[in-house]
């Protein structure tokens, strides 16, 4: 059996002058460890991957030998 930890945080998105809330959900299961970002039909997914990765050595986090899903 896979484990699972899902993973949710509220943030905003900005449109013009207004804030529209969104949730990021995040899955971290056991496989071939990378980074996906689901839900965004755009070329700025692949920057994304990279942004998150760098966000966690920028914490001091080391990123898990795991599968996330964001």
């Amino acid at each position: 059996m896979m484990s699972t930890e899902s993973f949710s945080i509220q943030t905003a998105q900005l449109r013009g002058v207004n804030a529209l809330p969104v949730t990021v959900e995040v899955g971290v299961t056991q496989g071939i460890p990378q980074i996906s970002i689901v839900g965004c039909p755009d070329t700025v997914v692949m920057e994304s991957r990279m942004r998150v990765r760098n966000a966690f050595k920028s914490c001091g986090f080391s990123i898990p030998h795991s599968h996330i899903t964001i």
